[in-house]
This record gives C-alpha cells, structure tokens and sequence, in this order.
C-alpha cells in the first residue's frame, strides 16, 4: 500500500519528468540550427547531437510524445488516491463539510496537482527553454537520443502512423524552407533595436535585398545623358568633354553611339590632355562590355568582375545602347547617394519650406517609392518604366504639360518643368 508521503514524492517526479520533455521539445524545436552549427564547428558534440533531432524532428516528437502520454497515463494511476482519502477524513470532522468530505477532497487534489502541472511541468519549463534554446537544446539532447534509443520500436510504429495519416490527409512532404528573406529583415531589426546591429548596417543590408530585385536598366543612366568620346572629334573636342564632367571612365563610339569600340581610363590620357599632346584613343582602347537591359543587377556586378572593367553599355532588344551602368552606380544604391560629379547644391530630391518635395524626375522608381512609402505603381511589375519621369507619363497616359497634376496614395503629384518631351520637375506634396 502506497502511504501519502511517496504518492507525493511521485507526482512530483511525474510532474518534472513532464516538464524535462516539454523543455527538451521547445528548445530543439525553437533552436536556430546555424548557432548550433557554430557550436558544432567550436567541437560541441550535445549540439551535433541536438541538431541531429532537430533535422529529424519526426522521431524526436514521437519520443518525447510517446513520454509526456506515459508520464500522464501513470500519474492517472497514481493521481493521489491516498492523499484524497486522508483529505476526506479531514474535512469529515468539519460539521459543515462532512456530507462533502469525498468530492471536495477529490476536487482539492485535482486542483492542486493541476496547478503544479501547468506551473512546473508546462509553462515555467517551457519558458526556461525559450530563454535559451541552442543551449539547453544542447544539454538535454543526448538524454532524448538515448530515450528514443530505447523506445525505437514504438518510436518507429508511432512515426509511421503519424506520417501515413498525413498522407492520408494529402500531405506528402514536409518541406524545410530554410531561412527566408523576411526572416533576415526581421532578425536584423530586432538586432538593431538591441543595439547588436547599427542603424547603417540595417540599413546597407536592406538595399542588398532590394538590389536583388533590380534589373540593370533601373540602375543605368539614360541614353541623353551618357557622356561618351567620339573617335571622329577633335583633340579640342574631347578635352573638353573629359575636362568638363571629370569621370573617371568612359565609353568610346565612332560618330554614334550606337557605334561603340570600347571604353577608356581619364587617367591613361591625362599625359595628353595636360601637356595638349595629340590624343590617340585606338591604343588605350578597353573591349566593351554589354549588356540586356534585364539583366539582374547581381549578374551585371559579376560581369564586371570577370571582364575586370568598372562601366557597361546597357541594351534593349534590338540592340540599341539605352543606358550606361557603373560599379559606382551599383553601390551608390548600397550605401546611398554619392555627390560626386553633381555641381554643388544640385540633388535629386529637395524638401521646400512649405514641406513640398521638389523630385527630379530622372530619380529612380525605387528611391522615389522608397523615400515616400509607396506601396505600388502602375505596371511596376511590367518594367515600364525606371523613373520619376517615367512614372508620371505612365499615369497620366501622355506626355504631360506644365501644371498638369494627379493623386497617388495620399499624395499630390504634379509636373512643374518639362525638358523637351521630359518630365524635368515634378512637385509632391500631401494631398489636400
């Protein structure tokens, strides 16, 4: 006969072996698998442990499924029967509770036994697992190997009937995604509001992911404003096109642009220039690079890198030049703006007393809609367009005139300078 004293000391057991396997299961589960592969990597062989079931996890949940059932089905066995009955004699010597003596008594443990079920055998083990998961995943991993060890032949039936009732339902495969794209964005926000992360490092990583969806033309500087060496101009000529916009590449063509016989250095005539030398540009010629104007942002990167050159000639589907794209173009949309080459004062964005914005309208979609918190654009998906300018025509329908206005997503947008058939200037403001 079991006396009150060890009927206690098993619940107790049954409650903390309860709480052993519900930590065990939250912390493999929620323990990020590269921080234990580092573990493993430093030589922690519990970690290499606990990544095994966590890899695995279908027979890790079927062991510690198949304990916390036992543990329950045992602590129905032994739910404190005696210690009711010694309750019942108590409250039976109470006048008030004698003819309720045997329900209350049983209540009482029940509650009792709950509480310290949900208390310590779920929700404060649960909780020390989440404080730290990689490490106790580690601690207790090889502890959940040997029990599935042990209970292999159940562990494998139980296994096998989960997974044939998931086929039954329609789910054939579980599939690990790994780690996504938002999943980063989240962690290195929270990183940053830790301070683990600074703001520019949140912020460079963030216009990585956003360069990714790029294609080459978004980047490029358009056709009218490529600056490019004619191999027909004269030495006067071409001084003054290198002195003037003091680039440090440029594209060379033979009476067009669409004629082009490759690239120079500034700096490989600089010795010309200075000393007014005739200027040969044959000799210090570069291959040209080109490239489809939907080519990934990330492709044209690793073109420069194997061509060893810093510019490219951006093409449409006939084989025009469209734009040019450089290494600089690249990672000004990494780090942001670079002044270079623009005369001072000049930007493309510039905020008016009123609160106004005045937006060059060759400004790229992408900063636009970033620096006003757009959510979309007509036919963005399309490629359609690549600017500010673009944009506008696209919404309007046609090639707009001064003063011509429309409303975007709380926004007034209207055009207030034209170059030619280019919108130059628009003004964005809140709309009224």
């Amino acid at each position: 006969m079991i006396n009150e004293t060890t009927e206690i000391f098993i619940i107790l057991v049954l409650i903390l072996g309860n709480g052993m396997l519900a930590m065990s299961e939250i912390a493999i589960i929620t323990a990020r698998k590269v921080r234990l592969q580092q573990q493993v990597e430093k030589g922690s062989s519990r970690a290499g442990i606990a990544l095994d079931l966590a890899n695995t996890p279908g027979r890790f949940l079927s062991t510690v499924q198949i304990g916390i059932t036992t543990i329950g089905i045992l602590a129905g066995v032994y739910g404190g029967a005696t210690i009711a009955a010694s309750l019942e004699v108590t409250f039976g010597e109470f006048n008030v509770l004698a003819a309720y003596a045997r329900p209350v008594s049983m209540g009482v443990v029940v509650v009792v036994v709950t509480y310290l079920t949900v208390i310590f055998g779920e929700l404060v083990p649960k909780k020390i697992a989440l404080s730290n998961p990689e490490r106790i995943a580690a601690l207790v991993a090889p502890s959940i190997r040997l029990l599935s060890r042990i209970g292999a032949p159940v562990v494998s039936v139980m296994d096998a009937s989960a997974r044939l009732v998931l086929w039954l339902l329609g789910v054939r495969k579980i599939e690990d995604t790994g780690v996504t794209e938002e999943e980063i964005r989240m962690l290195i926000d929270l990183g940053t509001e830790t301070g683990e992360i600074q703001p520019i490092e949140d912020e460079i990583v963030d216009q990585v992911f956003r360069l990714g969806d790029m294609r080459a033309i978004s980047l490029a500087t358009p056709r009218p404003e490529i600056i490019w060496l004619d191999l027909l101009s004269s030495n006067d000529s071409i001084r003054n096109t290198v002195s003037n916009s003091r680039y440090s590449r440029y594209p060379v063509c033979s009476g067009s642009l669409d004629e082009v016989k490759g690239s120079v250095r500034a700096k490989d005539m600089l010795d010309d220039c200075l000393n007014e030398k005739p200027i040969n540009l044959e000799p210090i010629l570069h291959p040209p690079l080109f490239v489809p104007e939907t080519t990934p942002v990330y492709r044209v990167l690793e073109r420069f890198k194997e061509q060893h050159t810093h510019i490219a000639l951006v093409l449409d589907e006939y084989g025009s030049v469209e734009g040019l794209i450089t290494i600089g173009d690249i990672m000004e949309a990494i780090i942001g703006d670079i002044p270079e080459g623009k005369p001072a004062g000049e930007s493309d964005i510039v905020q008016r007393k009123d609160g106004s914005y005045l937006v060059d309208g060759m400004l790229p979609i992408g900063r636009f809609q970033e620096i006003f918190e757009f959510k979309e654009f007509p036919e963005e998906e399309r490629n359609y367009y690549q600017t500010v300018g673009g944009f506008v025509v696209t919404r309007l329908g046609h090639i707009p005139s001064e003063g011509e206005s429309f409303e975007w997503e709380g926004k007034h947008i209207e055009v207030v300078d034209m170059d030619s058939n280019r919108v130059d200037k628009v003004l964005v403001m809140p709309k009224a």
